[in-house]
Order: structure tokens, then C-alpha cells, then sequence
């Protein structure tokens, strides 16, 4: 019974991990000093480098932002 008990917490305590972990994942955007104002801030549509110095409503504390030299 008590080994049944911990399978069960051990259960528990992994899903509840692993829901975390999804729930609080960073995203990552892209900037190239060459792109338009209205990039979207993925690898094949960039930020300019102005929109992330702007600091954009998308950008989230944990957020990562790509600089890309080849634009």
C-alpha cells in the first residue's frame, strides 16, 4: 500500500514538472540591422534593430534576442 502511495506522488510530482516547464518556456526573437519595422521577430522575419531597442510588448523577462549580421 505505501509503495503504491509513493508510485502515485512520484506520478504526480513528474506531470506537475513537466507542466511547468511548458508553461513557463522563454521564447526566442530574432533583430537584423537591416530589416523593416515590420518584422515579427522570427529567423525569416526579424525585428529591426529599433523595434528591440524599443522594447516590444511581446519580450518577456527570460526572452532571448537573436542579433543576425547577415541582413
Amino acid at each position: 500500500m505505501i509503495t503504491t502511495l509513493r508510485i502515485r506522488i512520484r506520478a504526480w510530482a513528474i506531470l506537475a514538472a513537466l507542466a511547468l516547464s511548458v508553461a513557463t518556456r522563454a521564447a526566442e526573437f530574432h533583430v537584423a540591422p537591416g530589416a523593416g519595422a515590420g518584422g515579427i521577430g522570427s529567423p525569416t522575419d526579424p525585428w529591426s534593430l529599433a523595434t528591440a531597442l524599443a522594447m516590444p510588448a511581446a519580450l518577456r523577462p527570460g526572452d532571448t534576442i537573436w542579433p543576425r549580421l547577415d541582413r
